[in-house]
């Protein structure tokens, strides 16, 4: 565990600094450089925007795990529609997405039953799960996410067409610091899939999880609708 720890710390350290060396490449460009053309210049500014909500996202990530070893976790229930917060987290991470050649198709259901949910906490866990489907997307840009409802549940599903995970890993990867054997992802540094985990527990929810290697992963996230308001 200690050197699981150790190799944690090291991947963190590592993926915080490419966003910090963009972030300052392309800030000092901007202070020092003059007469960009204002397409070159907005193009700055977004990898700047981008690689700051890049390092948000990361910096989130860490403190929530610090919170949950720590038992200091705590989540925020409220009433409401689920497809709105979806909705508005793709929104965000859409843009990412394209900068990164991939296609986000997503597809929404309307009407949903309400549910009791921390919005904070169910955008990290659909943000983790797009990462995850970025990083083992493999030669395939195309990324699916859907929001339905099915036997008093609210479903929201992320599928990617990707490299898919081995059939003795598909437990484990719920596990923190764990990482698939295959050495084929794209950084990561096996927190993801445990927080995502911890969120739909402390939600009475769960996840499931579908993959197939060499043709992708689809993981769904349950949540127990309100059944007094259910139709």
């Amino acid at each position: 565990m200690n050197q699981l720890r150790s190799d944690f710390v090291s991947a963190v350290s590592h993926e915080l600094k490419t966003p910090l060396t963009l972030i300052r490449l392309y800030g000092e460009t901007l202070l020092e450089g003059e007469g960009f053309p204002e397409e070159e210049r907005r193009g700055f500014y977004q990898i700047i925007t981008r690689e700051a909500e890049r390092l948000t996202h990361l910096i989130d990530k860490v403190l929530t795990f610090s919170r949950i070893e720590s038992g200091q976790k705590q989540y925020h229930l409220q009433e409401g529609d689920l497809g709105l917060v979806v909705a508005r987290t793709l929104e965000v991470y859409r843009q990412y997405l394209t900068q990164r050649g991939f296609s986000l198709t997503a597809d929404l259901a309307a009407d949903l039953p309400l549910v009791r949910f921390d919005p904070d906490a169910v955008s990290q866990a659909l943000l983790n799960l797009l990462d995850n489907a970025v990083k083992y997307s493999g030669d395939s840009t195309d990324v699916n996410v859907r929001l339905r409802v099915l036997d008093g549940k609210v479903i929201l599903e992320v599928e990617d067409h990707g490299i898919g995970i081995p059939p003795e890993e598909r437990q484990k990867v719920f596990e923190q610091f764990y990482r698939v054997s295959n050495g084929a992802a794209k950084g990561g540094y096996g927190l993801g899939l445990f927080l995502v985990r911890h969120i739909m527990e402390a939600h009475g929810g769960s996840i499931e999880m579908e993959s197939t290697r060499g043709e992708g992963s689809r993981f769904r996230l349950l949540f127990p609708a309100l059944p007094e308001l259910m139709t």
